[in-house]
């Protein structure tokens, strides 16, 4: 029998692992673009096509697993009908064959205005945005001001 149980395991940590760093960038908008200042690399980049790949070897894994036990049929079928299976595969080969991944920042705001005691004028609430830098992803999260 073909040892895949162990390894994709061992892959499922990694990705899991992987998926803890995505998610500290998430809500936060990083300064330069989330650019590396020494390399100019984008680190959610590099995180995010480790996910993909660690992902898709999960499911390679699996599928020697599978093939090994005589399951090979039914594997596919359930690949066929996965859509984090073919979600994994299609992110993987567009990352490899098409396009590679990039990273864009995208700020909106919804202001809420009231009017004041002066007729005509409107007021409304200060907005205050964080620009974080990379470092800061090792920090707790600061709070942000309303």
């Amino acid at each position: 029998m073909y040892k895949s149980k162990i390894e994709i395991d061992k892959k499922l940590n990694q990705v899991r692992y992987i998926y803890s760093l995505i998610r500290r960038f998430k809500g936060r908008v990083m300064a330069n673009n989330g650019r590396d200042p020494q390399t100019g690399a984008h680190p959610l980049i590099a995180h995010i096509s480790a996910f993909v790949a660690h992902g898709r070897s999960v499911i390679q894994y699996a599928r020697k697993e599978a093939n090994e036990s005589g399951h090979l049929k039914e594997y596919d079928e359930f690949v066929k009908n996965s859509e984090i299976f073919k979600l994994f595969k299609n992110l993987r080969d567009s990352d490899i064959h098409e396009y590679n991944l990039g990273v864009h920042t995208l700020m909106e705001a919804t202001v809420y205005l009231s009017p004041s005691k002066s007729q005509g004028t409107f007021t409304s609430n200060t907005m205050r945005n964080q620009i974080e830098s990379l470092s800061d992803l090792d920090k707790p999260r600061k709070k942000s001001h309303r």
